[in-house]
Parts: C-alpha cells; sequence; structure tokens
C-alpha cells in the first residue's frame, strides 16, 4: 500500500522542476558559487540543459549571475522570511490558542491567506475535542469561511473580486456563499463586528467564528478562529465565546506589534 502511493507521488513530479530545484541544493557554505559547466558536471546532467535550468531560475530570482558564475538570489532570502515570519507568528500564537481552547473546550486554528485560500498554520485541540477534520497546513476557502472572511477584512470591494476572478463558488451546504456580492456583504459586517462567523456554510453542523490578527501596521496578518458542532454553540454562552475570542485574537496581534 505504501509503496504504491509513493509510486503514484512519483507520478506526479515534473522532472524538470525537479532538476531546478535540485540545483538549489548544492549550494551550501563551501559552495557558494558554480559555474554552469560545473553544475552540468555536478549534477550529471548535460550542458544545454543546466544552462536553460540556470536561465529560468535566474530569470524568477532564484539565483544571480556574477562573473559567469552563479550564487543563491534574493527570492529564497524573501520566501525564507516568510517562513520565519509564520513560525514567529505559530511561535507567539501557539499558548494563547491552547489557552483559548481548553477555556472554551472547543477547536482553535490560527490561518493565513495565500491567493484565494485560506491555510491552516497552527491547531488547538480541547481535552474533550469533537473530531474535526482539520489539519495544519490544510487548504480551504475563502468565500465559505469565518476565517476567510476576517483574512479579506483589509481589502476594498473591487480588490475582493479581483481576488475571485475566475473562481468557481463551489456548493458545499445549503448555507455556503455563492456569489462575490453576498461575500462581500458578510465581509463589511465583519469589519463593523469585529468578528466573522461561518453557520455551516462549509461543513454540515460545524459552526465556526473568527477574529483578525493584526501587526504592526494594522494590517490582517491571520485569523483566529473557534470551531465545534452546532450542539456544542447551543450550550455555550455566544457572548463569552466572542468576548473570548477576540481578547486572544488582540493578544496574539500585541504579540506582533499591533498597537490596538
Amino acid at each position: 500500500m505504501e509503496k504504491d502511493m509513493l509510486d503514484r507521488e512519483k507520478d506526479y513530479l515534473v522532472k524538470a522542476l525537479s532538476k531546478g530545484l535540485t540545483i538549489l541544493e548544492i549550494f551550501d557554505s563551501a559552495n557558494t558559487e558554480y559555474s554552469v559547466q560545473e553544475i552540468s558536471k555536478k549534477l550529471k546532467i548535460n550542458r544545454t540543459t543546466a544552462f536553460r535550468l540556470v536561465k529560468t531560475l535566474a530569470a524568477k530570482g532564484f539565483l544571480e549571475e556574477n562573473n559567469s558564475k552563479y550564487q543563491l538570489g534574493l527570492k529564497l532570502l524573501e520566501l525564507g522570511n516568510l517562513v520565519n515570519y509564520n513560525m514567529d507568528l505559530r511561535q507567539n500564537a501557539s499558548p494563547l490558542l491552547a489557552k483559548l481552547a481548553q477555556k472554551l473546550s472547543l477547536t482553535v486554528h490560527l490561518v493565513v491567506k495565500e491567493g484565494n485560500e485560506a491555510i491552516y498554520i497552527d491547531k488547538e485541540d480541547p481535552l474533550d475535542a469533537v473530531i474535526t477534520y482539520s489539519r495544519v497546513g490544510k487548504r480551504l476557502p475563502l468565500y465559505c469561511t469565518a476565517v476567510g472572511k476576517v483574512l479579506l477584512c483589509d481589502l476594498s470591494s473591487d480588490e475582493i473580486k479581483q481576488v475571485f476572478l475566475g473562481v468557481e463558488f463551489s456548493r458545499f451546504t445549503a448555507n455556503t456563499i455563492t456569489s462575490v456580492d453576498s461575500l462581500t456583504s458578510e465581509i463589511k459586517l465583519a469589519k463593523e463586528s469585529g468578528y466573522a462567523s461561518d453557520n455551516e456554510e462549509l461543513q454540515e453542523g460545524m459552526i465556526c467564528i473568527a477574529a483578525p490578527v493584526r501587526n504592526h501596521r494594522n494590517e490582517v496578518i491571520a485569523a483566529c478562529s473557534v470551531t465545534g458542532i452546532d450542539k456544542q454553540f447551543s450550550n455555550l454562552d455566544q457572548d463569552k465565546v466572542i468576548h473570548e475570542l477576540l481578547d486572544t485574537a488582540n493578544k496574539i496581534s500585541g504579540r506582533m506589534g499591533w498597537q490596538g
């Protein structure tokens, strides 16, 4: 079974892309520059292929040319800083997420935006957790989730339309938002109230409430959310849930430099 899965994964690999990424992996502290000929020899690929791969990587900023040799480009630094930033965000948020999960007995997520999707970067379950199908690294739509509405809060109506240009609004439940206009109205409500909700829009029986996490420039950089089944929420004081969620999101924001 495991071998079959590995074989299928190999079928999805793009060989040219794999070779290009392998070029990036040959650099280290002892070998900071390579010529095309050296790359060709080290990776045992013909010189023409090496040349094309190197030129493509350079055009994208992943390599920089220096006296007919190539070194790692600033694009990698940019991406590395983004990884570090998300790790820093997680480290600052994690203990607060865990505390909120235990206090409300709800699953708590930390989510960031990438394109027209949201990505879970952290998750904390209470001790008596109800099974949810979320996991760190999972992607979900922005248009029918509480976290998505929050992550879009800083955008204008025109910018929201641009995000979803050419995107099909698939219907997951009877409550799923299926138009940009409806989504824009929901985002407007989220801006006014300071939080957003998802009442079985993505999954039947599941409810989510989310609040924005901001940085020192008052920009929304993430969403903090609480998720549970409808029966859980019906037994909770909604005002308390919202208060605790907003308090946690604001504390995380404070750790990220937000002044309030």
